[in-house]
Formats: C-alpha cells, structure tokens, sequence
C-alpha cells in the first residue's frame, strides 16, 4: 500500500475493558482485562455489543453503558436505545460515535441487568490507522482467564 493510502487510513481507538465486579464475579476479577480496537465511525453501541463477547459471553442484547464512575449516577448514563424502558429517554449510544467516549476518564459498562456484570472502560490509545481486512471492534490484546458468564452453583452449600 503506497504511504499516501496509508496515511488516509481511518484511526483506531483503543479501549482496555476490565471486570469492575457482578454477581458472579470471582476474587480478583479486577485483574482481568481485554483490550479492543474500534474505528472512529464506530458508536458506543458498538464498544457495548463487543464487551461481552470478549470475555466469552452469550448475549450482548442486555447491556448500557454509562460514563458515570459508578452506576448510581444517572445523569450522564448512555442508554443503549434512546427510549430506555429502565428510566427517563438518555442519549442513545447507537447514535454516539466513538470519538464522543469519556477521555480523561474510567467509564461504567453494565451487562446484563440480573447479575450487573459492571465494565470499566478506559480510551488508552487512539490514531493508529485500521488495518487493511480486518473487522473491527477487534480484541488486540488479553489478560487473565474470563470468568463464566453464569456458573453452575452447588446447591449444597
């Protein structure tokens, strides 16, 4: 590829992902982290619908994210759909752009509403350009094993 098409590439974003907490969080959880790779014509949606995957789990349907450090600050929460049936109208993730995600800051990802599987979400890096054929969000880097999205519990204890 001659410079001048690379030098038009479109810029990646990269967030690191790690388990904040959730229901069925295990000790250290905090240590396990993902890291992905979106375009800047990429939304928040699809930062959300990437998260779970990466970690292995099934259903990336129950998620919103907020840039609030904690999820009892609904005042800067970004729903998934504008018309969050949880609350008041928020703005709809769908329709923010990668660029539009909190910078200076650690934002909350909330997965899954039954066992809040809480995300923090940090931009660590931006202006490397795409990759020629691959599909982004892409996960570029890992650390540490996922948990299981819902482990067998014994009965018994």
């Amino acid at each position: 590829m001659p410079d001048s098409q690379a030098a038009t590439a479109p810029a990646t974003y990269t967030f690191r992902v790690r388990i904040l907490g959730g229901f069925y969080a295990p000790p250290g959880a905090r240590r396990i982290w993902r890291e992905l790779e979106l375009t800047a014509d990429q939304t928040l949606a699809d930062l959300g619908d990437a998260i779970p995957l990466t970690f292995g789990f099934d259903d990336p349907t129950c998620g919103r994210s907020s840039s609030a450090a904690s999820p009892g600050d609904r005042t800067s929460e970004y729903a998934l759909l504008a018309d969050d049936p949880f609350g008041d109208p928020k703005q709809a993730a769908q329709d923010l752009p990668i660029p539009h995600a909190p910078a200076d800051r650690e934002f909350l990802f909330l997965f899954d509403y039954g066992d809040e599987w809480h995300f923090g979400v940090k931009l660590i890096g931006t202006g490397q350009p795409t990759q020629p054929g691959a599909r982004y969000p892409r996960l570029v880097a890992t650390h540490g094993n996922a948990p299981p999205q819902y482990p067998e519990i014994d009965d018994n204890e």
